[in-house]
Order: structure tokens, then C-alpha cells, then sequence
């Protein structure tokens, strides 16, 4: 409701939405509930990372088994050492290896593929298939930042003599 004749102009300067607080020097009252917005601010900051690490470790739990998967073949398999190997021909019982679980596969649980329309055997090969690949993938992707993992020696050291004659 307006007032008639009534000035309707502010003799303030509209400022921005989201200023900073001046604290005149004298005015200690003030300065005490800036601090205790900056301890809110930290508090919400705290809850919205708190959230945050929750949502991560639930679609991690919830996805462990692609994560394992990955990480074994990005940081525990030495592609530097393999990728020879393969080449050498390692890549046909790879191969054959991929055809087998796939066969085994689609015997133990026959069916249909709930996404694409293919019959029993072949969806599993191209599951199967798949993995195979993301495995490779990560080989190259290793090779590619130039990780490679601590060897592990499964042997036990060799007995070095030390010029001792054992009697």
C-alpha cells in the first residue's frame, strides 16, 4: 500500500547480494557475529564435504567389483612384462580362454541378453569379450602414463656362499 505523495526513493546505493561485512573499529559486537557466520560457513562446508564422502563411498561399495577389476589390471599386472608375452603368442590361448568362459558361461545360465537381441552364446562372448578388452585397455593406459608396479619376488633368494666351508 502506497502512502499518497509519499517519496518512494532509498538514499542508499543498491549494493551487491553477497557483500562482506565492514566492521567499523570500535564495534567488537559485530566483529563476534562475523566470526560465528565464518564458524557456520566451515560447519556447512564440513556437512556438504561429509555428504559428499558418504555419496563416494556408497557408489563405491555398491560398484567394488569394476573397481577391483580395474585396479588389478591398472596397478597389479606389469604390462611392460606381458605386452611381449602376448605378442610371442600368448594372445591365442588368451583367445581361446575367452571363447571357453563364454561357452561355460552360457551353459551354466543360458538365456537371452536382458539388453541387446542376441542369442544364447554370443552375448556372453561379447560380455566376455569386453572384460577382456578393459583389461587391455588398462594395459595400454598404463603404458600409456607410464605406471608400472614394484616387482614382487615370489622366490625365495638363492643361497649365496660367503666362501665358508661348511664341515
Amino acid at each position: 500500500m502506497r502512502l499518497a505523495g509519499a517519496d518512494t526513493r532509498v538514499d542508499e546505493a543498491p549494493g551487491f547480494a553477497y557483500r562482506l561485512a565492514v566492521v567499523a573499529p570500535n564495534e567488537s559486537s559485530a566483529r563476534g557475529v562475523i566470526v560465528a557466520d565464518l564458524f557456520e560457513t566451515i560447519w556447512q562446508l564440513i556437512l556438504v564435504l561429509g555428504r559428499l564422502l558418504a555419496d563416494l563411498g556408497s557408489l563405491a561399495l555398491h560398484w567394488w567389483v569394476v573397481l577391483l577389476w580395474f585396479a588389478w589390471w591398472l596397478w597389479g599386472v606389469n604390462w611392460q612384462k606381458a605386452w611381449p608375452v602376448l605378442r610371442q603368442g600368448a594372445a591365442i590361448p588368451l583367445v581361446l580362454l575367452v571363447i571357453l568362459a563364454a561357452l561355460a558361461w552360457s551353459q551354466i545360465a543360458p538365456g537371452t541378453c536382458p539388453f541387446i537381441p542376441l542369442p544364447n552364446f554370443w552375448w556372453q562372448l561379447v560380455a566376455v569379450a569386453a572384460l577382456a578388452a578393459s583389461a587391455l585397455f588398462c594395459g595400454w593406459l598404463q603404458g600409456l602414463m607410464r605406471w608400472t608396479p614394484a616387482d614382487v619376488e615370489v622366490d625365495p633368494p638363492a643361497d649365496v656362499e660367503h666362501g665358508h666351508a661348511h664341515h
